[in-house]
C-alpha cells in the first residue's frame, strides 16, 4: 500500500500538469511550452508543501531526543592549483 501512494505522490504532478494544459489549450504548437510551465508551477507547488511539511514535523522535535552537542572540529580542504608555472 505504501509503494502505491510512492507512486500517486511521484505522479501526482505530471498528472496534474497534463490536465491543466488539456484545460488551457489554445494552439497546438505550443502544447509542449505550455505542459513545461505547469509542470514547474505544480513541481514548486509540491517542493513548497513538502519543505512546510517537514518544517512543521521538524518543530516537534525535542532535545533529548537529539543528543546533547559535542565538541567536535570540521576540517575544510581547499584544492588550488598554481597558475604561473611557466613563470
Amino acid at each position: 500500500m505504501k509503494r502505491i501512494i510512492n507512486y500517486l505522490v511521484f505522479f501526482s504532478p505530471f498528472l496534474a500538469a497534463l490536465i491543466a494544459t488539456y484545460l488551457t489549450f489554445s494552439d497546438v504548437w505550443l502544447v509542449w511550452l505550455a505542459y513545461g510551465v505547469w509542470l514547474a508551477m505544480f513541481t514548486g507547488f509540491f517542493v513548497f508543501l513538502n519543505y512546510t511539511l517537514v518544517t512543521l514535523r521538524y518543530r516537534k522535535y525535542d532535545a533529548r531526543y537529539v543528543g546533547k552537542p559535542l565538541n567536535l572540529r570540521i576540517a575544510a580542504f581547499v584544492t588550488s592549483f598554481n597558475e604561473d608555472r611557466y613563470y
